[in-house]
């Protein structure tokens, strides 16, 4: 769930601004920028979302499409330095078919006094899981360098944004998705995970 225009504004601009300064140093960290500016789209579709009052299906499906290709866009990215086993490719291929086609139903998103998303139909939430447990598998356990690679890859950096990332994922699952008008995952990562991945 999301809390207000503002606060996915706000996030889209912190998500997009910290996205692109990592752009600007070492190809690990201009990779992981370029993925951060991806999913921090989310926010400004919320944030649509909001001024439209959710009038408009488009955004909507703009929403659950960014979702489904972020495995896979995630994977295309890193692909250029690591060696990325094809089978995480079929996966997130098929998930992001699978999204693009749920996307069309737009009940997906409620907004009330805050904006809801309904994980709980089509198996969102199975296949949601199912995608960021490849992302954190191949963080901590499968990141191998490609050996044509040149490049001084610091490999250190890839684990460790990838246990922030993860931490705000537990996080917002354990400790806000039951309360009212909290920030999702997403926001969480764009406004306040991203800002330290710059550290």
């Amino acid at each position: 769930m999301y809390i207000d225009f503002e606060t996915s504004i706000i996030s889209f601009l912190i998500g997009t601004l910290s996205g692109f300064i990592l752009t600007c140093k070492t190809i690990e960290r201009q990779i992981l920028g370029y993925f951060v500016i991806f999913y921090t789209f989310i926010q400004l579709f919320e944030a649509c979302i909001y001024y439209t009052n959710n009038t408009n299906p488009f955004l909507t499906q703009m929403i659950f499409i960014n979702l489904g290709l972020q495995g896979l866009i995630f994977f295309l990215l890193f692909n250029q330095i690591f060696k990325i086993n094809k089978l995480y490719l079929i996966i997130t291929v098929i998930i992001a078919i699978y999204t693009f086609i749920v996307s069309f139903n737009n009940q997906n998103i409620q907004l009330t006094s805050c904006l809801y998303w309904s994980f709980n139909k089509n198996y969102l939430r199975q296949v949601m899981i199912i995608m960021y447990g490849l992302m954190l598998f191949w963080y901590l356990f499968d990141n191998k360098i490609k050996k044509n690679n040149k490049q001084n890859i610091d490999n250190n950096f890839i684990i460790i944004s990838g246990l922030f990332l993860t931490s705000t994922l537990i996080f917002s699952y354990l400790f806000l998705s039951n309360m009212q008008c909290s920030p999702s995952m997403w926001c969480l990562s764009s406004a306040i995970t991203a800002p330290i991945l710059l550290l």
